[in-house]
């Protein structure tokens, strides 16, 4: 597992090869008329109407295994063999986990897979050399405001998915 320092390391060499990509697009791009610009990809993903409306379909199942985890849980105190109903608990727990664990990747990669999508639409549509996704201090260290098209970004995105 990564520690806090080499997340931060990874994060800086992140944000440092971001930076040397879009100084050497803005000299390669032909086209002066087109900019490059960001997008906060936290509030993307998290504001997508797609992110919305998948973690509702797991919310019942998700509700469903914790249930259970908890009920075995309370019967270890009551349990007449505490060792089996122990072993039981965490065989549950360690399921739940690992059910929590794929549905999470699995949404994330088909939210990531339809928002690639329709950014490659809202690149032809705007004349933009590049989108640059990151989050606030992260990837994207400073820029212009005027070069945010979050908002513009996330209203076209979920105007797509609901098929306008």
């Amino acid at each position: 597992m990564f520690t806090k320092t080499n997340s931060q390391f990874l994060l800086l060499i992140s944000g440092i090869l971001l930076i040397i990509f879009s100084i050497f697009l803005s000299f390669i791009n032909a086209d002066k008329n087109q900019k490059i610009v960001y997008v906060n990809s936290q509030k993307i993903f998290e504001d997508f109407k797609m992110s919305g409306e998948l973690k509702l379909e797991a919310q019942n199942e998700f509700d469903k295994k914790k249930v259970l985890v908890d009920s075995l849980y309370e019967q270890i105190a009551v349990s007449g063999d505490k060792e089996a109903a122990m072993q039981k608990f965490l065989g549950e727990k360690q399921n739940f986990e690992d059910f929590v664990n794929r549905i999470s990747n699995e949404q994330s990669k088909k939210i990531w897979s339809r928002i690639s999508g329709y950014s490659k639409d809202f690149v032809k549509e705007h004349n933009y050399a590049i989108i640059l996704g990151g989050q606030p201090g992260y990837n994207i260290i400073a820029g212009n405001d005027s070069l945010d098209v979050t908002n513009d970004f996330l209203i076209y995105i979920n105007k797509k998915y609901e098929g306008n």
